[in-house]
């Protein structure tokens, strides 16, 4: 099969080519900037105190559901500036998309090797991200679990090119983002259906099912085609096209847990240092008021006190006050409030939506493997989830662009892949089948002075042969290689001596 444009410039081996190539010929739509402006709560095209779009004869209903207004807000306070909640979401990213991804092409079972360079090729250089394009399409992969559990929901646009090829993949910021739905349905407006002149239009005339910037103040609209869009969403409610985000179930708890972290960093600050009660017998209020104004500008009743070293800081450590007494010095020695359960008990609601359990993050130290072991089974699991959403999601782009490659409909079957992680032993490793080893126990317990080819030995190990010999250096090749040919020669001498008994004969090198 001839596959133009994508092989020919990866067997250039010029990758900043490709890339700056690759910047030139796109042509995105949407915006992926957060929005500064403001959205207008009526829309101008319909009626004021109905979101619905009426419609004259066969034309269908239609129905919007605007994005969450609370969504840049909470990602914004939960996510960017709440640690505990960044480090455990950007932690299962880690886990689902490490080590990375892979595409196999197939026809009628037999990998074809074109076009699966080619799918690999523009893979590695389809994403738009941070301002730059010509990126591995795991950028965007790989923040997809966090970002649509923080989010609820996420737009990828699938940007064409000049030529209205498929040429990569960008996100679209949520928050700017209309979903429409066929009224009384929770179906998103599909490209062909019947809508009056007044629904949102994509360029090329299809009916719109997402819009950017919909009924905006100041920003005109941008309409995208369910087919133009790559949507994923967490924990949709019934009904309803948005997801939820895991925010909503535990804001409260997050808020309390800042605030008595707040307070107990108060309370330490303020208790760090003695209260000192100085009394002052006979003196009157203004002479002890003296004494306090000559004490660093103190006060009476100090709620402070002295400065700290910085002379521009208002902080100040312990408390100094002067009362109308005999001369006398008390010193109180408050305590620091204990917190902990309290602490511990927010920390425990919050974890209870988070992707990855406690340990994984923090506060870990004290619990015991027993606890620990079944959370890490849990922690599989929802790795072992998301992969597999993630699979389905991301790879009919794939099959898109193999049918777009292929000039038509791409004859033969495309899977794209989230890799598992290997571990060195095979034998630990996530998918590896025991099968294979009681396979191989039966070969030789039928034919044990059989000479069965190496590839076999790497087959039923689940190992892939060419991959183990570039992970390791070329004097253990070539030190394997001997003691393999040395076992070879050993058995043909003892097979010339059986007068040939003991070989096995197999075309396939089973």
């Amino acid at each position: 099969m001839q596959l133009p444009n994508l092989l020919s410039r990866s067997d250039s081996g010029d990758d900043e080519e490709l890339q700056e190539q690759h910047a030139e010929d796109l042509e995105p739509r949407g915006e992926s900037r957060q929005d500064v402006g403001s959205f207008v709560v009526s829309r101008t095209r319909r009626d004021e105190t109905d979101p619905r779009t009426r419609y004259l004869r066969s034309e269908i209903e239609t129905d919007v559901e605007d994005a969450p207004t609370v969504l840049g807000e909470y990602h914004r306070e939960f996510y960017e500036e709440f640690a505990l909640g960044q480090a455990a979401l950007t932690l299962f990213d880690l886990s689902v998309s490490e080590p990375g991804w892979s595409v196999r092409a197939e026809i009628d079972g037999d990998k074809d090797e074109d076009m699966t360079q080619a799918l690999e090729t523009w893979g590695r250089n389809c994403a738009i991200h941070a301002g730059e394009s010509g990126q591995d399409i795991m950028t965007i992969v790989s923040k997809c679990p966090s970002h649509r559990r923080s989010k609820g929901t996420l737009f990828v646009e699938k940007v064409r090119s000049r030529e209205s090829d498929l040429a990569a993949v960008m996100m679209l910021d949520p928050s700017t983002m209309s979903i429409y739905k066929r009224d009384g349905q929770n179906l998103v407006v599909q490209p062909t259906d019947p809508v009056d002149g007044d629904h949102p239009i994509t360029p090329d005339g299809k009916a719109a099912a997402y819009v950017q910037y919909d009924s905006h103040a100041t920003k005109d609209e941008i309409p995208f085609a369910a087919d133009d869009i790559i949507k994923l969403a967490y924990n949709v409610p019934e009904g309803q096209a948005w997801g939820m985000m895991i925010w909503r179930a535990i804001r409260e708890n997050i808020r309390r847990f800042q605030k008595i972290k707040r307070d107990r960093g108060a309370s330490i600050r303020l208790t760090g240092w003695p209260h000192l009660i100085y009394g002052l017998e006979g003196a009157t209020q203004e002479q002890a008021q003296k004494l306090a104004d000559a004490h660093d500008d103190g006060d009476l009743q100090a709620n402070e006190g002295p400065k700290d070293d910085d002379e521009s800081s208002s902080s100040r450590v312990g408390r100094t006050d002067y009362v109308n007494h005999q001369v006398n010095v008390e010193e109180v020695s408050p305590d620091v409030p204990d917190v902990n359960d309290a602490i511990m008990d927010e920390i425990e609601e919050i974890f209870s939506v988070m992707p990855v359990s406690k340990p994984m993050v923090a506060y870990g130290q004290d619990i015991n493997q027993w606890v620990i072991e079944p959370l890490d089974r849990r922690d599989d699991l929802l790795v072992d989830d998301e992969r597999r959403y993630l699979e389905d999601k991301w790879e009919p782009l794939f099959r898109e662009k193999a049918d777009e490659l292929a000039g038509g409909t791409y004859e033969g079957e495309v899977r794209w892949r989230i890799e598992q992680p290997q571990d060195e032993n095979p034998l630990k490793r996530e998918d590896f089948d025991p099968e294979r080893l009681l396979n191989l126990a039966r070969a030789h317990n039928e034919w044990p002075d059989a000479k069965f080819p190496m590839e076999l030995f790497y087959h039923y190990a689940g190992m892939d042969r060419e991959k183990w010999e570039e992970t390791v250096d070329d004097a253990a090749v070539e030190r394997a290689q001997e003691i393999v040919a040395q076992a070879q020669a050993e058995d043909e001498e003892s097979n010339d001596e059986n007068g040939g008994e003991g070989d096995l004969e197999d075309d396939n090198g089973e």
